[in-house]
């Protein structure tokens, strides 16, 4: 989960929640989730072979469901990173929020330890919430994983996210979406990028079909072609003429 510059974080998690409410026992249930995070902060030398990155994570909770990802709620979660440069071996900590579209929050600590550029594995611990997630109990284990590579601490600059995107992988499927790029780096290639990463990476996990979707003919669409993606079927969006 090394930060500086361009970083994506995926988080891959196994949750066992307690749902307690003042009327009713408490029920268990088992979800999994999962979660694109951006990263922004400082990263700074603290050792003669270590750095330790200082700031938040950003993005989206998605439930996997039998229909596919469900978006859930905004996760922000303050995080401290410290990683080895002689053996890549890293740590983290940090707080959670979650916030539902409903305003109620779940609050959640995170733990791991790892190997940069590998994952780091770790405990996601749920310590409350507000709303109708009041006596929100339960956790589960958690896996960060960051592709950025290079380590040049700056001790007064910041790390920047400038794209982003989600790779699903269910059963040898593979679905490519929500590929973002911040406004200011488009035209560099940074979408091209992100696809064939996440391409190699469903290959590498086995994924035998990778789909998406795009506009027909838009910048998107030129760029899975390019990729090696071929068009499949063409969706019409019928509206109503007032």
């Amino acid at each position: 989960m090394t930060m500086m510059g361009k970083s994506t974080a995926m988080a891959a998690l196994a949750l066992l929640i307690g749902a307690a409410s003042p009327v009713a026992a408490a029920e268990e249930a088992t979800i999994r989730a999962f979660a694109a995070w951006q990263g922004a902060g400082n990263l700074f030398e603290t050792g003669a072979t270590e750095v330790t990155f200082v700031g938040a994570l950003t993005g989206t909770m998605y439930i996997d469901t039998e229909k596919g990802p469900l978006a859930s709620g905004a996760m922000v979660c303050p995080v401290v990173v410290t990683i080895n440069t002689d053996d890549g071996s890293q740590d983290a900590k940090g707080r959670c929020v979650i916030s539902a579209k409903d305003g109620a929050r779940v609050y959640a600590t995170i733990a791991c330890t790892g190997i940069r550029l590998i994952g780091c594995d770790g405990d996601f611990t749920l310590t409350g919430g507000t709303g109708r997630f009041k006596g929100i109990a339960g956790g589960g284990r958690v896996n960060l994983r960051s592709e950025f590579d290079a380590i040049t601490p700056v001790s007064k600059a910041a790390a920047q996210e400038q794209g982003e995107g989600i790779l699903y992988l269910r059963d040898g499927f593979g679905y490519l979406a929500d590929a973002a790029t911040d406004p200011k780096f488009r035209g560099r290639g940074l979408q091209t990028a992100l696809l064939a990463h996440r391409l190699r990476h469903a290959a590498a996990q086995g994924a035998e079909y990778v789909c998406s979707g795009a506009s027909f003919l838009s910048t998107s669409h030129r760029n899975m072609v390019r990729a090696g993606m071929t068009l499949q079927f063409v969706r019409a969006v019928w509206k109503a003429i007032e």
